[in-house]
């Protein structure tokens, strides 16, 4: 199953438990790209939302070794079982582009993954972001 090429960034929907919870990150996914463009209906989404069930369990393992190799994956975005158990609806950020066996992640806000996009378009790499992760693995901003 290999990763949409959209050329974009991803929020991939790894759990199926509860479309109500799904839906609440995806408004909130839109909320940040709302605050990032002035508005609904300003600018163009530079990430897009993946609804398939044939990604119901991918891991963060799974999910970087998808992404290695592809365009614009600094990072993909996990809707997994802990997004959508939890009332902050945090994603998880995983590391694209690398090859080693760590795989780098925190929680982040779904309304920040628009803007992190953006950054990752520009002049700022997944490194950047790890050093502004608390000691819980989340990234607050």
């Amino acid at each position: 199953m290999p990763l949409p090429d959209t050329g974009r960034g991803l929020v991939i929907r790894t759990d199926f438990t509860d479309p109500a919870a799904w839906e609440a990150v995806a408004e909130r996914v839109a909320e940040g790209f709302a605050e990032e463009h002035g508005g609904p209906g300003g600018g163009d989404p530079l990430l897009d939302l993946v609804d398939d069930e044939e990604f119901s369990g991918l891991t963060p393992e799974r999910a970087r070794l998808l992404a290695v190799g592809t365009d614009f994956r600094e990072a993909v975005f996990l809707a997994d079982s802990t997004t959508m158990g939890a009332a902050d609806r945090m994603l998880l950020a995983v590391a694209g582009h690398r090859e080693e066996d760590h795989v780098w992640r925190f929680r982040v806000k779904p309304e920040s993954v628009q803007r992190m996009v953006l950054m990752f378009s520009t002049k700022f790499s997944f490194e950047d972001y790890l050093d502004e992760v608390d000691d819980n693995g989340v990234y607050a901003y």
